[in-house]
């Protein structure tokens, strides 16, 4: 049996958040989340990423807040027409961390 590296339950998800990477946003779509990370893809277009590390504005749905995260990127995929990308979030107010939490056990 594999091991499962996954500290946090993945939900299924489908929506927007945009991805900072030196201040440029790129517009991608959020395909899972958890209360520790996130997976998103965009299109395949250049990107100049220094270092691993990534801001995150997250609208979650049915919401009006935005919710901002810091985040390493421990995962890249990439096929012909997507970037993948894993994010484990490294920094985010306490609020926004229980504002994910609660949505994903209301809505998921």
């Amino acid at each position: 049996m594999p091991h499962n590296r996954r500290r946090s339950e993945r939900h299924s998800v489908g929506f927007y958040v945009e991805q900072f990477v030196n201040d440029e946003p790129y517009r991608c779509f959020t395909t899972d989340l958890s209360a520790i990370g996130l997976y998103m893809e965009r299109l395949v277009e250049p990107i100049d990423r220094a270092s691993k590390l990534v801001q995150i504005e997250i609208k979650l749905p049915a919401t009006d807040d935005s919710i901002w995260a810091a985040g390493e990127v421990v995962y890249d995929r990439i096929d012909s027409l997507f970037h993948g990308t894993a994010v484990r979030f490294t920094r985010m107010a306490r609020t926004h961390q229980r504002w994910i939490r609660e949505w994903l056990r209301e809505s998921v």
